[in-house]
């Protein structure tokens, strides 16, 4: 699993890094297509993020058309091209 780290200290919000991760994450076949990512809850947990963070960039990244959101069933990244 991969593993995502928050710096709090940092002058890069919080959910910027997460964003970049992920990004990163997706680009480098991490998650490849089709995978899903863990859920709000569980990055909550793995980040100390609250989980309308979590949402939030998980919205930015269906926005830009990187992942697809499928109700009930998660987050998705999408096949490129």
């Amino acid at each position: 699993m991969v593993k995502f780290h928050i710096q709090p200290d940092s002058e890069i919000p919080a959910s910027t890094q997460l964003f970049n991760q992920i990004r990163f994450a997706i680009a480098s076949r991490q998650f490849p297509p089709g995978h899903r990512l863990p859920s709000t809850r569980q990055l909550a947990m793995q980040t100390g993020l609250h989980r309308n963070t979590i949402s939030k960039v998980y919205r930015q990244l269906e926005d830009l058309g990187i992942v697809d959101a499928r109700a009930g069933a998660g987050i998705f990244v999408r096949s490129q091209g």
